[in-house]
């Protein structure tokens, strides 16, 4: 009677112990599970703090980028480019100008020490003549519809007749050629603006003395400020030399204001303005070296100080 007893109660231990041991394998599983899910967390977390350092590894060379190319960040009073060149000796134009030559038939820019304008550098732009061109193209120009171009500039030697050191790509199909707007250097560097596929008209009419002398004649050997503005929505386009506006390089598509009927007139009555962009430099009978300092482009007056 008490073998059937002692063997019951040994079963019921055996079971006991076994419950115990599954619950232990179980409970250490699960630790396991849960050192594993901290590890992935931790991993996960070093993953985030490596991602973060890149991005910001790749900010700090964006702001690198923009901060040596001139552009938007580093000019004063809402400019969209500025360029004084005076870390750029001896080397490439910076982000924002292109140089536009001829073919490579002689044209050439040295950015150098050499005669500065401003400061300590500035650009020579160079053309042998004979209509091979030589340009600095200001690119801001071609995303902004209405805005001023400040640039200084110094001509070596007097130019006459068919010489020109600024183009206006005004339209889509303008582009050094006869759709350009030139500012143009006739007799006594006197300035006008010209354009060959409109019967080669000017303005102002500086044919007639009573227009001429609402023009400027472009000085020798001196730095000179000029400003560009254009508006395409209004159909404008106004200049500055030194700080003063040239009334008769003003466009206003007004035949009761100022000094534009013969450029209306050879345009059908109105003129389209239609800036695409701006460019500095040489072209014409004669070679010539111009220099060209402190560019800027924004859609605030700049002014030359």
């Amino acid at each position: 009677m008490k073998q059937p007893l002692l063997l019951a109660s040994l079963a019921l231990l055996l079971t006991a112990c076994g419950g115990g041991t599954g619950s232990s394998s179980s409970s250490s599983s699960s630790s396991s599970s849960s050192s594993s899910s901290s590890s992935s967390s931790s991993s996960s977390s070093s993953s985030s703090s490596s991602s973060s350092s890149s991005s910001s590894s790749s900010s700090s060379s964006s702001s690198s980028s923009s901060s040596s190319s001139g552009v938007t960040g580093n000019c004063a009073n809402g400019a969209i480019f500025c360029e004084t060149f005076e870390s750029l000796a001896g080397g490439q134009l910076p982000e924002g100008l292109s140089f536009r030559n001829c073919g490579g038939n002689g044209s050439s820019y040295d950015i150098t020490t050499s005669g500065a304008l401003r400061g300590n550098v500035s650009v020579d732009v160079t053309s042998p003549g004979n209509f091979c061109e030589a340009w600095l193209d200001v690119k801001a120009v071609q995303n902004l519809p209405a805005g001023y171009v400040r640039f200084y500039t110094r001509q070596a030697a007097a130019k006459s007749g068919l010489q020109w050191f600024m183009l206006v790509e005004n339209g889509p199909q303008a582009d050094s050629n006869g759709q350009s707007m030139r500012m143009r250097i006739f007799d006594n560097n006197v300035l006008a603006w010209n354009m060959e596929s409109a019967g080669d008209t000017v303005s102002p009419n500086f044919f007639d003395p009573a227009q001429r002398s609402s023009t400027v004649s472009l000085p020798t050997g001196a730095t000179t400020c000029f400003e560009l503005f254009y508006d395409n929505a209004n159909d404008l386009i106004r200049v500055w030399m030194n700080g003063t506006e040239v009334p008769g390089l003003a466009i206003d598509n007004d035949r009761n204001t100022g000094y534009d009927q013969r450029w209306l007139d050879a345009f059908g009555g109105s003129f389209n303005v239609d800036v695409r962009l701006v460019r500095l430099g040489w072209h014409g009978s004669a070679g010539n070296t111009m220099k060209y300092d402190d560019i800027v482009v924004s859609p605030n007056r700049i002014g030359c100080n």
